[in-house]
């Protein structure tokens, strides 16, 4: 895996940033989440924007404390990336409903969500994750499968039709410019080999 130079000497350092393990639908699956959360942002007459096409994702939430540099977060993850990716067959995610999630802010994030039994592949690779990255087996970190559409007030849970599903192939780590709307990838690892 090559390493880029993430953080340029030249220019102000405004944004912060922020590590994440995420799933992203192919190109037809996030134009139609797009679409989804553009039809919801009419019916319920929200303002909040919905998240540009190549934002559309499902994290993995496995980083709680950092306290190595990235470079050796980076390696940490590729290690565990690798090898519980190709030991996991691509598997499908289903969502088939949408909902708030409640914050402590006024813009609340409004996102995709499936059954509560739902996506047990995504959840059981998850823990994995965990597992290997924290180095404890049993590990126990929440973790509610989503997709964020937009930034909005509160609106009741619902559910959509069609659902939304998509093969996952591969686990990519992203550096979030927070604030800025900007991804950086920096690694890549597909599913079974």
């Amino acid at each position: 895996m090559s390493q880029l130079s993430l953080f340029p000497t030249d220019g102000p350092q405004l944004a912060k940033y922020e590590l994440i393990l995420a799933v992203f639908p192919d190109e037809h699956t996030a134009q139609d989440i797009y679409q989804l959360g553009d039809k919801l942002r009419r019916k319920h007459r929200l303002i909040g924007r919905v998240r540009p096409l190549n934002h559309l994702h499902t994290s993995l939430p496995c980083f709680t404390n950092v306290p190595q540099g990235l470079d050796q977060v980076i390696n940490l993850v590729d290690h565990a990336c690798r090898g519980i990716a190709e030991a996991t067959p691509p598997f499908d995610v289903t969502f088939d409903r949408v909902l708030s999630f409640k914050r402590r802010t006024l813009k609340q994030p409004l996102v995709l969500a499936g059954s509560k039994n739902g996506n047990a592949e995504l959840k059981a690779f998850h823990r994995l994750l965990v597992a290997k990255l924290s180095g404890r087996s049993n590990a126990n970190h929440q973790f509610t499968p989503h997709v964020t559409l937009l930034y909005d007030r509160q609106i009741d849970e619902e559910p959509i039709n069609p659902v939304v599903s998509w093969k996952v192939n591969e686990v990519i780590l992203v550096l979030s410019h927070v604030g800025a709307t900007k991804y950086d990838r920096l690694g890549c690892w597909k599913l079974g080999g």
